[in-house]
């Protein structure tokens, strides 16, 4: 499922989050139904973490991440 930082509510209203949830994935399968049409699929940026797709209800991680660390300057 999507993360809950993504909802408004997790925190003080666990029914608004879950309906909140179910509408992004709403979003997501919607689009999917259009993209589908040309071969491609909705992808997911969560802000953190791995781009994803939606697979059978949940989302997947679409390709691998990677941790960049920063340098120290020369």
């Amino acid at each position: 499922f999507l993360a809950d930082y993504l909802m408004t509510s997790v925190n003080v209203d666990s029914n608004l989050a879950r309906e909140e949830r179910n509408a992004l994935i709403s979003l997501i399968l919607e689009l999917d139904n259009k993209l589908s049409k040309k071969g491609k699929k909705c992808l997911v940026c969560c802000g953190h973490g791995s781009v994803s797709v939606l697979e059978g209800g949940k989302l997947v991680e679409h390709s691998s991440s990677e941790r960049y660390l920063a340098r120290k300057s020369l």
